[in-house]
């Protein structure tokens, strides 16, 4: 199946052979910076991979360095948030925003919880099923002291305070990262006041995982424990690291401005010998069987892991 997402790109296009057709569900992400890196971690997908007993759910993060509710710029003709979710099939999103938006202090949350309200509400236009994810805690680490850090998450807990609001508001989960006033329910620290470290991404992944995405209110799977040790559970992690390192380079092509940006009919952008062929897009899909090699590689690690813990 081919579509043009914006009447451009047969590249974007292919994205739709990689969401709902063959699989029960696509989770997208959509957040800033620390959703990137758990992404990056790949510590929540692998413990969904474990947990959901061969379902088959992909993640795509659409997540993207500095996005906030208030604005995600994106390059020239980049799709917008609803045609990316039409185009992976998306059936259910995990939100995260405020950490950030936090800094304006006590004025800016009403400005917040309007925009944030506004930005979800758009969202379930295309996907109705949506669990928000509080911010996490700004700590140590980095080049805040004990007082600086406690002033910001004060300031912090009036926005997690609004993201519990919208929920209740537009009767949706939201999975508590932040814990109480500051101390959430896991060992925490971060890198440098603001990304958790690599243990902290182990532990929040753990949480998030006790949440099903897919009920219509996230419903806790209380029997649930993640069991995150071992070589073979790290070599699956490694294989979703290695798809995702490939989504990216997929979704987020580094000459943009090239593919479909304002350089399209540079000479460089297209077939030296026929200048209707323009070689970049036909190029990209090169990365659609990468992709899904990648993904019948994670689902094959996870079932090895499921039938060593069935014969064990």
């Amino acid at each position: 199946m081919r579509v043009l997402v914006f009447g451009l790109l047969g590249w974007l296009g292919v994205l739709s052979a990689l969401g709902a057709e063959r699989v029960p569900g696509v989770v997208a992400l959509i957040g800033g910076s620390q959703l990137v890196a758990a992404s990056e971690a790949g510590y929540l997908e692998t413990y969904y991979v474990l947990r959901e007993q061969g379902k088959g759910t992909r993640f795509r993060n659409l997540s993207w360095e500095g996005d906030t509710v208030f604005a995600r710029p994106r390059p020239l003709n980049y799709p917008g948030l609803d045609q990316q979710l039409k185009s992976i099939g998306a059936t259910a999103v995990l939100m995260q925003f405020g950490q950030m938006e936090s800094l304006a202090g006590a004025a800016g949350v009403e400005e917040f919880e309007n925009a944030y309200e506004t930005l979800i509400q758009d969202v379930r236009k295309v996907v109705p099923q949506v669990v928000l994810l509080t911010p996490t805690p700004f700590g140590g680490g980095g080049p805040l002291d004990a007082a600086a850090v406690a002033a910001r998450n004060r300031n912090l807990r009036l926005y997690i305070n609004a993201v519990e609001r919208i929920g209740t508001r537009q009767d949706l989960r939201v999975i508590n990262v932040f814990g109480n006033q500051g101390e959430p329910p896991f060992p925490w620290s971060t890198e440098d006041g603001v990304q958790p470290t690599a243990d902290s991404q182990r532990a929040i992944a753990a949480w998030i995982a006790l949440f099903d995405l897919a009920d219509r209110r996230g419903a806790l799977v209380a029997e649930y424990t993640v069991q995150p040790g071992g070589k073979d559970v790290e070599a699956l992690r490694e294989a979703v690291i290695a798809k995702n390192k490939i989504w990216f380079r997929y979704s987020r092509p580094t000459n943009w401005a090239f593919l479909a940006g304002d350089r399209t009919e540079q000479a460089s952008s297209r077939d030296h010998r026929d200048r209707s062929i323009r070689w970049f897009p036909q190029e990209m899909e090169e990365f659609v069987p990468l992709l899904q090699a990648a993904e019948s590689e994670v689902a094959q690690r996870a079932a090895a892991l499921r039938q060593k813990s069935i014969s064990q």
